[in-house]
């Protein structure tokens, strides 16, 4: 799955690519407001839907979660921090390479001497999560 914004150009902006097994929406733990991105399903999925009352009741009796619920908050805090920072600093050879090495360990799958990512996105979408345009990303020279 994919979450992603439009810009008021009507740009696509990917958020993130959603693994399995990975929950969402973050913020809806924190704030009732409306989730503020849209998220796509890519391919066969199965969503588990928890009512927001019943997962408060859940986290309040059980520590444990609760504690594994907030180094997940941490990570994605994390994350978003260095993307935030790559797209401030970094030229757009530098945000590929980056989300490159990122997906590769996320979800590559070492075959032989190489690692391959397999993600059912498109080159615009790829494009959209490093912030940079379809033609720029597939460009021999992207300067």
């Amino acid at each position: 799955m994919k979450a992603y914004k439009i810009d008021e150009a009507g740009n696509e902006q990917v958020i993130s690519l959603l693994r399995d097994g990975e929950m969402f929406p973050h913020v809806g733990f924190f704030d009732r407001s409306p989730y503020p991105v849209t998220v796509e399903v890519l391919q066969h999925t199965e969503l588990v839907v928890i009512r927001v009352d019943d997962f408060d009741e859940l986290l309040r009796h059980d520590p444990q979660l609760t504690m594994k619920l907030m180094q997940i908050m941490g990570s994605k805090i994390i994350e978003l921090q260095e993307r935030i920072q790559s797209f401030i600093s970094k030229d757009v050879q530098h945000r590929l390479a980056h989300a490159l090495i990122n997906l590769a360990a996320e979800r590559g799958v070492k075959k032989g001497d190489g690692v391959y990512i397999q993600l059912p996105i498109t080159n615009q979408d790829f494009a959209n999560l490093i912030g940079t345009s379809r033609e720029r990303l597939i460009a021999p020279s992207m300067k």
